[in-house]
This record gives structure tokens, C-alpha cells and sequence, in this order.
């Protein structure tokens, strides 16, 4: 199954992960990610929606190109995005992209020099993403995916301004939320930034 929806490298690398059969997000959300298209994506936990994402952007991206960020993916905070740093090792292990990772705890001139110094993806907090931005420590204008994971933890009352700035400040782009259930927040964040998107929605497992 992988192996028609996916490259062979990476493809070879989900199977020695010990990942035989898709898991209920990768079987939708892989394959929209691959289409370029906006797209809303409710799932709940536990059926695959980080990895997805992280397969996705590995196909999608492929290989390490020019030195500044090709996809940028915001997470609440700094465990989600070791986590998911964790899964590109693993995943993406028979690539050459470069993924940093970046939270409120990491010092953020060494977060500015090593993103400087290139990268493909960039993990990080909402908060996070801001300073640097403002510090122009984040080049956004080659940009292809816009990337926001639990996006009902991220896009909240308080980091609103903050995700809103940021997809001001990009040009055109694929933007992806992940999220396990609909907000006003999230609704209305799609209504401003995202284009012609599609909801997926995957049953409870």
C-alpha cells in the first residue's frame, strides 16, 4: 500500500519502521498533502495524524534545496516538536533534508544561526515562530507548505495574533491544519488564509 503512495526511499524506510498497513490519516491525508491543495483534517488521536504529516512532507519535499525553509510546521510546544523531529530522523533517514526544531525553551539567536546556516523544515511553537520572524531570523519567501498540527491547542485566544502574523507574512502556499476537533478559531483562520480547502474527516478508531 505504501509503496504505491509513496517514493521508494521513503517508502523502504516506513517499512523498516515496522509500518506493514496504513494507518486511518495516512490513507487520506498523504495523498491531499501530495495534491498541493489547502485542506482541513480532523482526526482523532492515535490514528496517524503527526506521521502523516511528516510523510507527507518528506514526499512532497523529497531532498535538501537552496538554505531557507520549504515548509515550516507549527505545534503547541516544545515536546510535540521533538516528537515530530523524532519521526523525520526515522522517516526520512534515506534523505538529505534538513528539519531544525525550535521551541520557547532553545535559545533563539543559536535557533536563528542554525536555520541561517539552511534548512528544508522547521518545527516550532507559535510564539517561537513570531521572534524569529521578527529578529529576521525566518526567510519565508520560498515557503510551500504551511503547516499547523493540533492546530485546536495552537490556534488559540492568546497565540491567535501570532499564527495570524505569520500567514500574513507568507506568499502563496499550500496551508494544512491537523486538528482533532473544529473550533471558531480554526474555522475562522481557514476563512482568512486558505484557499479553496477541503475537510477530511476520519472516524474514531
Amino acid at each position: 500500500m505504501y509503496a504505491k503512495k509513496l517514493n521508494k526511499n521513503l517508502a523502504e524506510a516506513v517499512f523498516e519502521a515496522g509500518f506493514e498497513e496504513p494507518l486511518p490519516t495516512h490513507k487520506k491525508a498523504i495523498s491531499r498533502i501530495k495534491s498541493g491543495t489547502d485542506f482541513i483534517c480532523f482526526s482523532p488521536e492515535g490514528s496517524g495524524k503527526s506521521s502523516a504529516i511528516v510523510l507527507g512532507v518528506i514526499q512532497q519535499l523529497e531532498c535538501a534545496l537552496n538554505d531557507v525553509p520549504r515548509a515550516i510546521i507549527m505545534v503547541p510546544d516544545k515536546q510535540h516538536a521533538l516528537d515530530l523531529k523524532e519521526q523525520f530522523d526515522v522517516f526520512g533517514k534515506n534523505t538529505d533534508l534538513r528539519v531544525f526544531c525550535t521551541y520557547n525553551e532553545f535559545n533563539i539567536q543559536k535557533s536563528k544561526d542554525e536555520i541561517y546556516v539552511g534548512s528544508d523544515v522547521v518545527i516550532g511553537t507559535a510564539k517561537r515562530f513570531s521572534e524569529l520572524f521578527s529578529m529576521n531570523g525566518l526567510n519565508l519567501s520560498d515557503l510551500k507548505m504551511f503547516i499547523i498540527d493540533d492546530a485546536e491547542l495552537v490556534i488559540r485566544d492568546s497565540a491567535v495574533p501570532l499564527v495570524h502574523r505569520m500567514s500574513e507574512s507568507v506568499q502563496a502556499c499550500q496551508h494544512i491544519i491537523f486538528s482533532e476537533h473544529s473550533t471558531q478559531l480554526i474555522d475562522g483562520f481557514a476563512e482568512d488564509y486558505m484557499k479553496n480547502y477541503s475537510v477530511i474527516e476520519i472516524e474514531d478508531i
